[in-house]
């Protein structure tokens, strides 16, 4: 919710953090089920409440461009405009996966007055999409620090340290 509401995304990397809560349902820490529908319920938050900001502001961007977060960032609404426009409602199932896209086309689908059958569709279908491409490939990566574990532990803690070690 807030990687995609509140362009957190920086400080909260809620797609590491899917990528790991996965990765621990292959070591019996967690349940597979719980961690997909609260991804998918997370990125649905996100999207609903960056819509739900928009639709009831539906101020002029010159006067949205004044705001927290648009006024660090003046060029994102223009962004989001422009790949809304070029992508339509396809636009916001993209949008999921590009980053700061991620934040801003909700908020000027709601801007728009996108309607909200055709918005939460959409945004349902990248939630979804959203959530497997994060916690199919962190399944996988548990597994396989369960075989490396029963291998040699510490080859297992140096797998965890170089994933680490990339991901910062």
């Amino acid at each position: 919710l807030a990687e995609s509401a509140l362009l957190a995304g920086m400080i909260v990397p809620g797609g590491i953090m899917v990528f790991a809560f996965a990765a621990m349902v292959a070591t019996g820490q967690l349940a597979l089920w719980p961690v997909l529908l609260m991804a998918i319920a997370g990125a649905m938050a996100g999207d609903s409440l960056g819509y739900w900001l928009g639709y009831r502001s539906r101020s002029s961007h010159a006067q949205l461009r004044i705001h927290r977060p648009f006024s660090n960032l003046p060029y994102l609404l223009g962004k989001a405009d422009d790949f809304l426009a070029r992508h339509g409602t396809r636009g916001i199932f993209f949008a999921r996966f590009v980053g700061i896209m991620r934040s801003a086309v909700p908020r000027v689908a709601g801007m728009q007055a996108m309607g909200p059958a055709v918005f939460f569709s959409s945004s349902l279908l990248a939630a979804i999409g959203w959530a497997l491409l994060h916690v199919l490939p962190g399944l996988a990566f548990g597994i396989l620090l369960v075989i490396t574990a029963h291998i040699s532990h510490r080859l297992a803690v140096v797998l965890v340290l170089l994933s680490f070690s990339v991901w910062m």
